[in-house]
């Protein structure tokens, strides 16, 4: 039963054993009876989700398994977007802002028409400014230079 809600889901796991026994969900069907799947890869990443007409898949980097990209979708129409992590950009790269702030570089989400959404983070990972394809910039923290010093 969910929580609050008095709604009955049922959930469905596949267990396999690799020398200690792993469970993973992979379906869950609500009270009206639809479905929604998820599939793993072999490295137990999420790699797809399911709940009709909606879906999403996700690819990764099979050298660092970290995400390189999406897709979303609903019926026949899918959205690709490719994704560059700041974390794959190492940790010891570091930009400098204005004002000769450090932060790591950005990372940047590119949608299927090629608009590319940048986002800025402070050392310690928190989001300090969000560019979107034509250039508008949102801050956060905005005039507190001490997120950038750790």
């Amino acid at each position: 039963m969910e929580p609050g809600s008095g709604r009955t889901v049922a959930l469905t796991q596949t267990e396999v054993q690799s020398g200690t026994w792993k469970s993973t969900l992979t379906t869950i069907t609500d009270v009206d009876s639809s479905t929604r799947t998820v599939g793993y890869n072999s490295l137990r990443q999420l790699t797809s989700d399911s709940w009709s007409p909606l879906f999403t898949s996700f690819t990764f980097s099979s050298s660092t398994g970290l995400l390189t990209g999406l897709t979303r979708g609903q019926n026949t129409t899918t959205m690709p977007y490719t994704i560059v992590s700041a974390a794959g950009n190492g940790l010891g790269s570091t930009v400098t802002l204005g004002a000769g702030l450090l932060s790591p570089p950005p990372a940047k989400v590119t949608d299927g028409n090629n608009h590319t959404t940048q986002y800025v983070l402070d050392l310690r990972g928190r989001l300090v400014q969000e560019t979107d394809a034509l250039s508008n910039n949102t801050y956060e923290n905005k005039g507190d230079a001490s997120i950038f010093l750790g």
